[in-house]
């Protein structure tokens, strides 16, 4: 008979079937399945793009802005001519790329020390960017050179058209080759059939 208090709870204690030790859960199981030992499916592929530094999803502008937009498009910027883009596209894409960025919860931007998040920025100095910005409404404010010099943009202010520049002259050039190609490929099939003829002769 057992007499000793502590000895008692002891052997009161269950001892863990292999049923229970299935149950048990544990932070490896996010990964690992504790009877098979296999990784589980899906473990990985949790949405945390609210976690992330995005872009905001494209906001819905009205139909005169958007018609506004696309002719000031293709009246000041050669990439957006008929010749280069359909309309239907470049309607599709301002329609899809129009971003809405909201300062006014943030402190004054004119502080120099203010920080300002990376959503809210258009660019970021001494980083590449493929970006083509145009503003609609609102203002931007734009830090330029070693000096730090400070002017604002408003309306209809645009941003990369270098870019756009330098992608219809290479647009321009290929075209221009292809056609040089052709031109020359017709040349060496007519100089051909005219030695055959004379051959034949």
């Amino acid at each position: 008979m057992i007499s000793s208090g502590y000895q008692r709870s002891e052997l009161s204690c269950p001892v863990p079937t292999k049923a229970s030790q299935a149950e048990i859960v544990d932070e490896t199981d996010t990964v690992m399945d504790n009877v098979n030992r296999t990784r589980r499916r899906g473990a990985q592929a949790r949405d945390v793009s609210c976690l992330m530094d995005t872009d905001e999803p494209s906001r819905v502008i009205s139909v005169q802005m958007q018609l506004v937009a696309m002719q000031w498009l293709t009246t000041n910027h050669r990439a957006f001519d008929t010749d280069h883009i359909s309309q239907s596209v470049l309607e599709k894409i301002i329609r899809q790329n129009c971003r809405r960025v909201e300062l006014s919860h943030l402190p004054d931007m004119y502080e120099p020390k203010a920080v300002v998040p990376r959503t809210a920025k258009l660019y970021t100095k001494q980083e590449y960017s493929e970006k083509f910005i145009l503003i609609l409404e609102g203002r931007a404010l734009v830090t330029i050179g070693q000096d730090e010099m400070t002017f604002e943009a408003g309306p209809w202010h645009a941003f990369g058209t270098e870019m756009l520049e330098r992608l219809v002259a290479q647009s321009e050039y290929e075209t221009r080759g292809m056609g040089d190609m052709e031109h020359s490929g017709m040349s060496l099939a007519t100089e051909n059939n005219r030695q055959a003829i004379v051959r034949g002769i």
